[in-house]
């Protein structure tokens, strides 16, 4: 067979199937138009099959020429499936001339019309055929339409070629924007799986992190015998378990031994969620804290805030702060107190960030343990003394109590009883030296110790992390499981995707495209799906990592 001088037969196949695809249009019986894609982009698909025909504007300025022609320039961002036979018919017609191919095979193109529409569209063919200089075969049962050619020829089936990779991704673009339900159960599960593991790598390593820089900055912690970890936690990271307490004396008796100086803690109250954090000017001194706002605590009723803490609550240095009442139903009298934020601290990347630091005393005067009120002596209003002795003055529930320290009334205050058995919920013990330490520990791990403990809290926020780490094991494992599962499953998705588009494949192969081809688009497909999975896999995992410290808060602390 030749045309225009070229003798097929001689040809090899991929000079075959170039010739095929530049020279040879195809106007099939049932369109064999691709359903996710519209009609100009169905007229430009030979372009994005092979890489025989370059893909430019003068071609796209062709397509919508062609469809002038046939009177489907306005429905040319309609999809075929919404489209009548006779416009699916047009698009076919300009599929197959875009090209300028010199032979136009029509096989059955008239075929799913009635009389009207087949001769309007048997006019348009011709027309355009003779108006692009081609010659037309076809191929069919309808005897009426033989008298309209001048010869009839047969034609075989010839193998093609692939297209380029960027006209592959194209067309599994449209397909997966078509199938948009099953593409996005199929990115929701690869993200999934993907983020996972990923983002609990990430909150295990920043807990281990914060975890344990803590725990290894801290020699050892003096508390109530009960459960360390507990004891940790709240010593540590000011979570919301409350360990038992115990007395100032235990914070003297440490400094009294010689062997270490200590630091006393109180942690049992909030303002506004956040702990305050009653102790001395030694642990500022300790955890290298430092002022960049304000200044430092000088007087009863002052507290400073975390870097973390005066973001959140919106609070500079001389803005007012109140305590929270522990319940709403408070019937031992125990007020909130106004305080009066005096400094901000620099940001430590710890949970000092996090808190409100106030003096121990100023703990103990939220807790009721130390007040202040109007002198009773120099009151004039008879009706609150219940009884006078020399040198004493009884007085009843209508003395006014003083709900803010300021200099006016800082002289009033006073406690109530031997301020060293006031409540401490844990006391940091730094030793001189190592030999110190051991001594110090060995005095409380004696049996004549029955109400106290000290620990070491790098033991124990380790054994905390052991635990953590084989509850991950367990995790990985589930998780390898599920991925799997989802990657077999998306294997079946696939495998029954190729029977459903058993058609489509059909046509490119008649467009003139060999299986290599159908191995990109998929290849595509499988490129965009898991492209935007990583994308969002990225995206949700940096999330993650920014708000990672006050997730591992919430997930670890509390």
């Amino acid at each position: 067979m030749t045309v225009d001088a070229f003798t097929v037969s001689k040809l090899n196949d991929s000079e075959r199937r170039n010739f095929r695809i530049q020279n040879i249009g195809f106007v099939f019986q049932d369109f064999e138009l691709i359903d996710y894609l519209n009609v100009l982009d169905n007229i430009l698909h030979p372009y994005r099959i092979t890489d025989a025909l370059t893909l430019d504007t003068d071609v796209r300025a062709r397509a919508v020429q062609l469809a002038e022609e046939m009177g489907i320039a306005d429905k040319l961002k309609r999809h075929p499936g919404r489209s009548f036979p006779g416009r699916k018919t047009a698009a076919a017609i300009c599929r197959s001339l875009l090209p300028s191919p010199k032979v136009v095979l029509a096989d059955e193109a008239t075929g799913n019309l009635d009389p009207a529409n087949k001769t309007k569209i048997l006019d348009l063919l011709f027309r355009s055929v003779e108006a692009h200089d081609a010659t037309l075969l076809a191929v069919t049962h309808d005897h009426e339409l033989l008298s309209r050619f001048d010869r009839v020829i047969d034609f075989q089936d010839f193998p093609s070629s692939g297209g380029p990779m960027i006209d592959s991704l194209f067309l599994a673009w449209k397909y997966l924007n078509f199938n948009k339900l099953r593409t996005a159960t199929l990115i929701a599960c690869i993200t999934l799986i993907s983020f996972l593991p990923a983002a609990l790598n990430l909150l295990l390593d920043e807990s281990e992190q914060q975890l344990m820089s803590r725990a290894a900055s801290t020699p050892l912690v003096v508390g109530a015998k009960g459960s360390a970890l507990d004891l940790m936690m709240n010593t540590l990271y000011f979570g919301d378990e409350i360990p038992e307490t115990i007395s100032m004396e235990t914070a003297e008796q440490i400094t009294d031994s010689d062997l270490a100086f200590s630091i006393p803690l109180y942690v049992r109250f909030k303002a506004r969620g956040i702990p305050i954090v009653g102790t001395t000017l030694d642990y500022f001194d300790f955890r290298s804290l430092k002022i960049v706002r304000g200044k430092q605590l000088t007087m009863l009723g002052e507290c400073v805030l975390g870097a973390s803490a005066a973001e959140n609550l919106g609070l500079s240095p001389g803005d007012p702060l109140v305590s929270s009442p522990e319940n709403l139903f408070d019937l031992a009298g125990v007020y909130p107190l106004k305080m009066k934020v005096s400094g901000i601290l620099e940001v430590s990347h710890s949970s000092d960030d996090l808190a409100i630091f106030v003096d121990v005393k100023t703990a103990w005067i939220i807790q009721g343990l130390m007040h202040g009120h109007q002198d009773v002596t120099k009151t004039r209003d008879e009706s609150i003394i219940l009884k006078k002795k020399k040198g004493n003055v009884a007085a009843n529930a209508k003395l006014f109590q003083y709900m803010e320290i300021t200099e006016d009334n800082l002289s009033s205050f006073h406690f109530h009883g031997d301020p060293s058995g006031y409540p401490l919920t844990a006391v940091i013990a730094v030793p001189d030296d190592e030999k110190s330490g051991t001594i110090l520990r060995g005095r409380y791990l004696s049996e004549e110790e029955e109400k106290h403990q000290m620990v070491k809290p790098r033991d124990v926020i380790d054994g905390l992390l052991q635990n953590i780490f084989r509850i991950k094991n367990v995790l990985d494992g589930v998780i390898l499981i599920v991925g799997c599962a989802t990657i077999l499953a998306i294997i079946l998705i696939f495998a029954l995707s190729l029977r459903l588009r058993e058609r489509e494949i059909q046509t490119i192969f008649k467009l003139g495209c060999s299986r290599l081809t159908i191995a990109r688009l998929l290849a595509a497909e499988i490129i965009i799906i898991l492209a935007t999975s990583s994308l969002f896999c990225f995206v949700f995992v940096s999330i993650i990592n920014h708000y990672s410290n006050d997730l591992v808060r919430m997930m670890f602390i509390g």
